[in-house]
């Protein structure tokens, strides 16, 4: 992800119940980065998610 003036990021989301859950290779499962995507009325699931991007220096 990237904006201008900011530090790029590179991270990965995971979705409530998901298979790699409990078995992420780099171990980076956080509770703040599982989704957990909700029928919006159309039966499509749909999540958001904010990221803060850190300023360059």
């Amino acid at each position: 992800m990237r904006a201008e003036g900011h530090r790029p990021i590179t991270t990965q989301l995971y979705f409530a119940g998901g298979d790699y859950l409990d078995s992420d290779v780099a171990e980076a499962t956080k509770p703040e980065l599982v989704i957990d995507p909700q029928d919006d009325g159309t039966g499509t699931r749909r999540s958001t998610y904010d990221f803060e991007l850190e300023p360059e220096a």
